[in-house]
């Protein structure tokens, strides 16, 4: 077998090299970014716990102004679609499927491509998703709101306790 030329093998290290550094840099944003969550997700689950405790709902607006967000359904959609139970999850929140692709995509994107800036199609794409949730929430709380669930008036409401009070 005839010798490697000292240019071509020195080339062959130099990339070997950079895909080492770039694994490395990749593995150590990936060690802060899940240490980060293991130390936000208690607290994270501790306020939640205290949100339904105290007031019977886990979405942040509903509990403390008492009005439905414009993603509320979401969870309950999300079970229904995973037992395939498509057309309850639509009756929940009609952008489930929009969500969930959205979410998954978003959630690939960011950790591949570590907080890189979006591009105009993404922002645009974003921008259109907004702009159907708004709509579609306007519906529901014209059509829904506040006799048919998930639209409906929180009771528990930190805001309402309060005025209560008052």
């Amino acid at each position: 077998m005839p010798p490697v030329p000292t240019a071509r093998l020195a080339r062959t290290k130099k990339f070997d090299m950079g895909i080492l550094a770039c694994l490395n840099r990749f593995m150590e944003k990936l060690r802060k970014r899940v240490l980060i969550f293991a130390v936000a997700a208690p607290f994270a689950l501790l306020f939640v716990a205290w949100l339904f405790w105290f007031t019977g709902s886990i979405c942040f607006l509903q509990a403390t102004v008492g009005f439905p967000c414009p993603a509320c359904g979401s969870t309950r959609a999300a079970v229904l679609l995973f037992s395939g139970q498509f057309v309850a999850a639509h009756e929940y929140m009609p952008l489930i499927i929009v969500s969930l692709a959205f979410l998954a995509y978003a959630a690939v994107r960011y950790t591949v491509f570590f907080r890189t800036p979006f591009s105009k199609k993404e922002n645009a794409v974003l921008l259109i998703v907004l702009a159907l949730y708004l709509i579609v929430y306007f519906v529901r709380m014209i059509f829904l709101f506040p006799h048919t669930p998930p639209m409906i008036m929180n009771d528990g409401a930190i805001l309402r306790q309060i005025l209560q009070i008052l």
